[in-house]
């Protein structure tokens, strides 16, 4: 069969590679619509280095059954599917509780195993999520960066409890969660985007966008929470910069690591967090990871924790009084 064989930075060629060979509890999936990822490019480009010479990258796609390991499960064979492309274990405590994204074994469809740049794939069958016949072939490879915005946008939309929310970045993953936090409820929202096209569509969707920061804080308060859809430095710093002080900043982008947000400037986290976790309500130094409604306060912990690593000069007796100026929560 013929795949996309990535060779290394800025290499990548149409190659006749093996049709997979189906492990247990697999099915094999002939491709028929793929979508490229921002971190495809990044991963072409060797930008981000979790790629290996001769891997087939892709981890959105969409495609039919034709084949499914040991012969069973026939009600599969023909039936249209798109892929959750994140494989874990199954068995631990993250996956059991429904929150496999947590999960300490978790591998990537078309990073850590080949993908969906290819005629066919195989994948483990509980990845593969039956569409509707009617389900436009377009739009099937389109559900994981679909998902990936709504999950954003609702970890979002949880904080704002009547608030406000600007979304940094009109690409598809932002437009994803502009969209999906109003369907959830959210009424102010706002998106900022420095392409002018980029900006007409989200206009036409009906969102309010806007080209600069002074514009969009022009004739309006800081936001409850912004979303972070891009995820380079850059926008990681302006998105605690514009937020509220005490509000939340969700982490939803991956054009750059994400320990750069801290490690590189520790002053980033005592502005996103300038007390211990300990003091009021807020998530405990002892590992404590749930706040006084039950929910998880994804990030307190870590955040200082990577001040107390990486920064010296950190002293809590000095800064009895200060205050929260912003939540971080990495989008997990």
């Amino acid at each position: 069969m013929k795949a996309l064989v990535w060779k290394g930075p800025n290499d990548i060629r149409v190659e006749e590679v093996r049709e997979p060979e189906l492990s247990a509890g697999s099915v094999l999936i002939r491709v028929t619509s793929a979508s490229i990822c921002g971190s495809d490019i990044a991963g072409y480009t060797g930008r981000m280095g979790n790629r290996s010479p001769g891997q087939i990258m892709g981890h959105e796609f969409a495609g039919v059954v034709v084949d499914v390991a040991g012969g069973g499960g026939g009600e599969w064979v023909g039936r249209r599917v798109t892929v959750n492309p994140l494989v874990t274990c199954g068995v631990c405590r993250a996956c059991v509780s429904g929150n496999r994204q947590r999960c300490n074994e978790a591998t990537l469809i078309g990073v850590h195993r080949s993908g969906g740049f290819a005629e066919a794939v195989s994948v483990p069958l509980p990845n593969a999520i039956a569409l509707t016949a009617d389900f436009p072939e377009l739009l099937a490879s389109l559900v994981e960066p679909v998902s990936h915005g709504f999950h954003g946008a609702r970890i979002a939309v949880d904080g704002i409890s009547g608030g406000s929310l600007l979304v940094l970045g009109g690409g598809p993953v932002g437009l994803f969660a502009a969209l999906a936090a109003r369907r959830l409820g959210a009424e102010r929202i706002a998106l900022l985007e420095r392409d002018p096209q980029r900006v007409a569509l989200a206009r036409g969707m009906g969102l309010t966008a806007f080209e600069s920061a002074s514009d969009s804080n022009a004739d309006t308060e800081r936001p409850d929470v912004v979303i972070d859809a891009v995820g380079s430095f850059a926008t990681r710093s302006l998105a605690v910069e514009l937020v509220r002080r005490g509000g939340l900043v969700v982490l939803d982008g991956l054009a750059e690591p994400t320990h750069k947000t801290v490690s590189g400037r520790s002053w980033l986290v005592r502005r996103m967090l300038a007390h211990p976790p300990e003091r009021g309500d807020h998530r405990r130094g002892d590992g404590n990871e749930r706040e006084c409604d039950g929910r998880p306060r994804i990030g307190i912990l870590v955040a200082w924790q990577l001040i107390k690593a990486r920064d010296s000069r950190t002293d809590d007796s000095k800064r009895p009084n200060e205050e929260l100026l912003a939540e971080i929560r990495v989008y997990i």
